[in-house]
């Protein structure tokens, strides 16, 4: 077979190697591992083919560009510049329009790294049902979930933004946010709900498909039995921004300035809270090992009995806590910060100092998976 066959063969089969790595390293969505490494393949066999070509062609080339140049083809000579040229425009914006994509922080273990999220707009919420069964939401209503392997966009018709999210299964999850809207889940599609109310909404989380709080503005406590969502008296009327509990008879919720509320089965009362400063959000393992957040780096620690003020090393403004067990508990917020419990002491965690976050909410399934949602 002589080289003249053998050539357009080989290169044909170059093409086609090189698009499928590349695609096999977008499926896989956040270039770690193989994703990186198929990338790195993929682009190196499209560059060698583009040089074989080249090489190949460069004396045709040159009679080419002479021709397309000269008084009789210069017309079609600047169409064709003009084509590469808006070729490379159209590419250096949707390279740009990916890189603001890369607005998600993943903790496998070993490092920190971006990850695509498939939007642009802000993300304010994250839960997941497991590792490969997570979902975050945000701006405009945006809502995006992740696979295991890549984050996909979801689409539903609301346009509030959406602050909070939490579920019973992977078929049973809800979303509230701006205008009292909350949204529900049934493994198939998002469907808004008649939330009674139409105050902003910013926490929800619930012990099961009949037995869920939502919280929001002016002191509004909402309670889901499974039918309808009903308006609670929490007496207060301080805005509330997170809730969580154990159990239907031990739910926690806070808000600004320095509020804190217990529901016992009956009734919302104001817990003592050790501070007067604005808090964020809560969470804990157990109905004696609870953590509230919030202003100037308030970290407080519920034993049970008292609420009692933690040294958290920091003084920015934390957004949001979640953890693994009682020994792997992380706080997140403003300026870049990560902070980190390992049971004794907290300590702040060292990311790339060039991303500029502010970072809204943190969800992991173990301790070497870790998701943080925010905004540039």
């Amino acid at each position: 077979m002589k080289w003249t066959r053998v050539v357009p063969i080989v290169i044909a089969l170059a093409i086609i190697a090189g698009v499928v790595l590349v695609m096999l390293a977008q499926d896989l969505g956040d270039w770690r591992g193989w994703a990186g490494l198929f990338l790195i393949a993929g682009g190196l066999l499209l560059l060698i083919v583009v040089a074989i070509i080249l090489v190949i062609i460069r004396g045709y080339l040159k009679r080419v560009c002479k021709y397309l140049w000269s008084t009789k083809y210069r017309r079609l000579g600047v169409i064709i510049t003009s084509v590469i040229i808006i070729m490379v425009v159209v590419s250096t914006v949707t390279w740009k329009q990916y890189q603001a994509t890369l607005n998600i922080l993943h903790y496998d273990g070993g490092e920190w790294s971006l990850v695509s999220s498939d939007t642009e707009e802000r993300l304010d919420g994250i839960w997941g049902s497991s590792a490969n069964d997570i979902f975050a939401v945000g701006a405009r209503g945006t809502i995006v979930h992740y696979n295991g392997r890549v984050w996909k966009h979801m689409s539903n018709n609301n346009r509030l933004s959406l602050a909070d999210i939490w579920g019973n299964s992977p078929s049973d999850i809800f979303t509230v946010g701006v205008g009292g809207v909350i949204l529900h889940y049934d493994g198939n599609a998002w469907n808004e709900m008649n939330s009674s109310t139409t105050r902003s909404l910013t926490g929800v989380w619930g012990t099961s498909t009949s037995d869920i709080f939502a919280v929001g503005d002016k002191g509004t406590i909402l309670h889901y039995n499974g039918i309808a969502w009903n308006q609670m008296f929490s007496g207060t009327q301080e805005n509330l921004t997170s809730v969580w509990g154990t159990s239907s008879s031990d739910v926690f919720a806070v808000g600004a300035k320095d509020t804190i509320l217990h529901f016992d089965g009956q009734n919302w009362k104001r817990m003592s809270s050790n501070t007067q400063k604005n808090l964020a959000d809560i969470w804990g393992n157990s109905p004696s090992d609870v953590f509230a957040i919030g202003l100037g780096g308030t970290i407080l620690h519920y034993d049970g009995t008292t609420w009692n003020k933690m040294n958290s090393e920091t003084t920015v403004i934390l957004q949001s806590i979640y953890g693994s067990s009682p020994s792997d508990v992380y706080a997140v917020g403003y300026g870049n910060t990560i902070m980190h419990y390992n049971g004794i002491v907290w300590s702040k965690v060292n990311i790339n100092s060039e991303w500029k976050w502010v970072l809204l909410s943190v969800w992991c399934s173990s301790a070497s998976d870790i998701f943080i949602v925010g905004r540039k």
